[in-house]
């Protein structure tokens, strides 16, 4: 969502002097019943979330954010949710960890206002796949271009699908 207002960067900031937009600058985001904005972050244990996170606290100064990390390992959940306190104290914000530990679990993020999917299936291992066997046909190596990309995206679909055909179960849009 983009708001009105121009907002200069602080000096400390990266990027100092350039005028950029900031979408909702210290604004309350609102579901459409007024409520707090629910937002669940599935594949939540991602190294991209902490910069997620501070950016919404910290540029957009969004308040009032109830944000569920969703992921299969507890412990890696705890281990990012830890790593965006750091960069970003939550305020009026709420951040929780949802464990995605069984059919009922999907129960639990019922009622949420919007599902960010950022899920990467196969871990270290398919990543180094994704990267390396392009180059075996002289093709640039990357998890997300090429021939590369294609089996990233092949293979996550395996676990995206299951997710996208469970909140079409729960009814949200």
């Amino acid at each position: 969502m983009q708001l009105s207002g121009d907002v200069r960067l602080p000096r400390a900031a990266p990027g100092h002097g350039r005028r950029r937009r900031v979408p909702a600058g210290g604004r309350r985001l609102c579901a459409a019943d007024g409520a707090a904005m629910d937002v669940v972050i599935m594949g939540g244990s991602a190294q991209s979330t902490p910069g997620l996170w501070a950016y919404l606290v910290n540029e957009a100064r969004l308040r009032d954010l109830r944000i569920r990390l969703a992921g299969r390992d507890r412990r890696r959940l705890e281990a990012v949710r830890r790593a965006c306190l750091l960069l970003a104290r939550p305020g009026a914000n709420r951040l929780e960890c949802a464990l995605l530990d069984g059919p009922e679990a999907w129960e639990r993020l019922a009622g949420a206002d919007l599902f960010l999917i950022q899920v990467r299936n196969g871990g270290y291992a398919g990543r180094s796949h994704d990267e390396e066997f392009p180059l075996r046909y002289g093709v640039c190596g990357d998890e997300g271009l090429g021939p590369g990309g294609l089996s990233a995206g092949l293979r996550n679909w395996r676990a995206i699908r299951p997710a996208l055909e469970n909140l079409a179960r729960l009814g949200t849009s």
